[in-house]
């Protein structure tokens, strides 16, 4: 996880419950770890990583997004 407020950039590894939108993952957990809402999401990048040459292979997609904070 790498968290950089100054710049506003965050990255945040979650679990993605299937079926469920990015940006509706998204919302839900932000609203999880900080109680706020966000509006005006849109997907910025998808990546897929897969990693064979590992002692456990593994395979990550990286979601990346921008919202705003809701107002209250």
């Amino acid at each position: 996880m790498r968290r950089n407020y100054r710049n506003r950039l965050h990255y945040r590894y979650t679990v993605w419950v299937s079926g469920e939108s990015f940006e509706a993952c998204a919302a839900r957990e932000v609203k999880e770890e900080t109680v706020l809402d966000i509006d005006n999401t849109e997907v910025l990048k998808v990546t897929s990583n897969l990693f064979h040459e590992e002692a456990k292979p593994s395979h990550y997609i990286m979601i990346l997004l921008r919202a705003v904070l809701a107002k209250p």
